[in-house]
């Protein structure tokens, strides 16, 4: 995500992270995001979901597989690259996740 919004996250490091403005943007970035995962753990907060207990099972990527080889195909991804990659499984808290836009909560 980082390298869509270089710019912004080089500020994130230089203004609240205090990183050394030495090096190239994308290298500040990178130490104000490490920085800010340093603060998490520091006050024991999980830094990605897998730290909540979070992740995808075997099913949850058998699922997923059709569309995965269509999304490899349509972007020129190796496909098996990207499978040993982690994964996340993120879902809604209830059955329906926007009901709170369109009734009093």
């Amino acid at each position: 995500v980082y390298k869509h919004c270089l710019n912004r996250f080089k500020r994130f490091a230089l203004n609240v992270m205090d990183i050394d403005p030495a090096g190239t943007d994308e290298e500040i970035a990178l130490k104000g995001i490490e920085a800010m995962e340093d603060f998490y753990r520091r006050i024991h907060m999980p830094t990605n979901l897998r730290e909540l207990g979070v992740a995808a099972t075997e099913e949850d990527l058998n699922d997923i597989d059709q569309y995965l080889s269509e999304f490899c195909r349509l972007f020129d991804v190796n496909k098996d690259e990207l499978m040993d990659s982690p994964f996340t499984v993120v879902t809604p808290d209830s059955k329906n996740p926007y009901k709170r836009l369109y009734v009093p909560n």
